[in-house]
């Protein structure tokens, strides 16, 4: 199933390119930052099908809702029926998750998984690559036929991420990631995604000011093998959000 999976990607074998200079590092970051930045609120759903080491599937429904110029986001579980009401709130840089089943509020990280799967708060979220790590240039690789900078991205002390170390490897023309590792202090890789593609909104990723977003990401847990999360982003809408969205009244009015 996992390799129907990458074919359907077409982004499975990296092949080494001839070294050239270091690229701008700090300068790709930043755009990469600045294109998951919506300018304007706007919402999102995420279908999320996480499999077991056995196989298993597990359908999940999210309702993502986000104010980036002040570091808000709502994550909202509506499916399956039993998780349903379940939430996450992140304002500024603190994360808060409800659970509607004992009605209680719990701080979280960036590195807790969410509902015990494979996926990660910041798939959902807008990087802050600049802000968070210090980049090296690994080399020049190739993603199928796509011609990548691999940059190895090493956590600054402060910061609160979701790996101490990832690798990523972002597209030469267009400066999207294609691929990303998550690493432990180990050195051993934890997670490993693909992003196939992209949605932009207000303009084209290459005129710059566009909100880009990956709308399909492909992830495998590299410890607990067999473990994999496909999810799909859809219903986009860049729209005017109530400040009471924001707010933990708001989540937890969803359960009742």
């Amino acid at each position: 199933m996992l390799h129907k999976a990458l074919l359907w990607l077409s982004i499975v074998v990296a092949s080494p390119l001839i070294a050239e200079p270091s690229p701008p590092l700090n300068e790709i970051l930043k755009e990469i930052d600045a294109r998951q930045r919506g300018k304007n609120d706007f919402r999102f759903r995420v279908t999320v099908d996480s499999k077991d080491q056995q196989g298993k599937s597990k359908v999940t429904a999210i309702d993502v809702y986000r104010r980036d110029v002040s570091n808000k986001t709502v994550i909202l579980i509506t499916q399956p029926k039993v998780e349903a009401g379940r939430g996450y709130l992140e304002v500024e840089r603190n994360l808060f998750f409800y659970d509607v089943q004992v009605g209680r509020w719990s701080r979280q990280t960036k590195r807790d998984a969410v509902q015990d799967t494979s996926f990660r708060i910041s798939d959902f979220d807008a990087s802050s690559f600049l802000r968070d790590y210090h980049a090296t240039y690994v080399g020049d690789e190739k993603l199928g036929k796509l011609e990548c900078y691999r940059l190895r991205l090493t956590a600054k002390p402060e910061a609160d991420v979701e790996a101490p170390i990832m690798e990523i490897w972002v597209d030469k023309k267009g400066h999207s990631i294609l691929k990303r590792q998550e690493i432990g202090t180990t050195g051993k890789v934890m997670r490993t995604s693909y992003y196939p593609h992209y949605s932009c909104f207000n303009g084209k990723a290459e005129d710059g000011g566009a909100l880009c977003l990956a709308d399909r990401i492909l992830s495998f847990d590299e410890v607990e093998k067999g473990k994999s999360v496909k999810m799909e982003f859809n219903d986009f809408q860049i729209v005017p959000l109530e400040d009471s969205i924001f707010t933990k009244p708001w989540l937890e009015a969803r359960s009742r």
